[in-house]
């Protein structure tokens, strides 16, 4: 009985050397409990090489397009007044210096207002960030709607320093 014991061993090793798998990586597991054929013996447990899982590949993470930022008009702060139909030039100039020194990027760390007008909620003109164009003709509409004209903008400012 030993004899046919050591025989099964000898092709069961000599049969797992012949299935080896290609791949590098294998792994033992456990597959089947054999029983001895004496009561004295434990019961052994057979392990054969198997090939590994594959590891799962993930699809490349793809960076999302980043949105382009709208294109800054070009031109200086008089003339983003001149198109935006301001005729008191010169009382619109003083306000938006007071504000923003015409900078459409101004950002009050503070408040939070922003652009050439000092907007706030910052967005609330609806224009874009360094649009000082759009800045500029969006205060134009606030202004009159608020205070009339650039002129009495500038007296509310004078006596409250905000307008």
């Amino acid at each position: 009985m030993k004899q046919l014991i050591i025989a099964f061993l000898i092709v069961f090793s000599l049969q797992v050397t012949i299935n080896k798998p290609a791949l590098p990586q294998v792994q033992a597991q456990e597959t089947k409990q054999i029983e001895a054929p004496r009561a004295k013996e434990k019961k052994r447990v057979v392990k054969h090489a198997t090939k590994a899982k594959k590891p799962v590949r993930k699809a490349p993470v793809v960076a999302k397009s980043v949105p382009k930022p709208a294109p800054v008009p070009t031109g200086s702060c008089s003339d983003w007044i001149r198109a935006a139909g301001i005729s008191d030039v010169a009382s619109a100039s003083e306000l938006i210096r007071r504000e923003s020194g015409c900078n459409p990027n101004a950002i009050n760390p503070s408040s939070g207002a922003c652009g050439v007008a000092q907007e706030l909620p910052c967005g609330k003109s609806g224009c874009s960030l360094g649009d000082g164009a759009c800045q500029v003709k969006w205060m134009s509409q606030y202004v009159v709607s608020g205070y009339g004209s650039f002129a009495s903008a500038i007296a509310w400012h004078n006596a409250n320093h905000w307008y």
